[in-house]
């Protein structure tokens, strides 16, 4: 009875290590400009806000080119390649998931952002309240 109770800890110990090992592994981390310049990583999570006046589609080249301010406060020209997003006119904040390529970040997939359609917007006459 100890025995089966030993090897049933044990498969647990294993079988908790290798899931903890695979996700360790899979994590794709969030990083500024300056870091994802030093790593070697080809799915680093680069997130900021989006200079709208920036955006330029290639449609010929299927690429899309924007620049977003990091969290550093650098501005970052990016280079997204594949499909434009349809929310990418009222996105707000972007993630580019990608690598770095000298001073450019290059992605192949964009998180976008855009503000809650589904927050209540103030009525005309209505008094604003900001938070403190």
């Amino acid at each position: 009875m100890i025995r089966g109770s030993i090897v049933s800890g044990a498969i647990a110990l294993i079988a908790v290590a290798a899931v903890l090992v695979t996700f360790s592994n899979g994590g794709s981390p969030y990083v500024t400009m300056s870091q994802a310049k030093k790593m070697k990583d080809d799915h680093l999570h680069l997130a900021g806000d989006l200079l709208k006046e920036t955006v330029t589609p290639d449609v010929l080249h299927h690429t899309l080119h924007f620049k977003l301010r990091d969290t550093d406060g650098a501005v970052v020209s990016v280079v997204y390649q594949g499909e434009v997003p349809a929310n990418m006119t009222e996105a707000t904040k972007v993630v580019a998931i990608g690598h770095a390529d000298g001073d450019i970040f290059s992605s192949d997939k964009l998180l976008v952002k855009c503000p809650s359609k589904y927050e209540e917007q103030p009525k005309a006459g209505a008094p604003t309240y900001k938070a403190s």
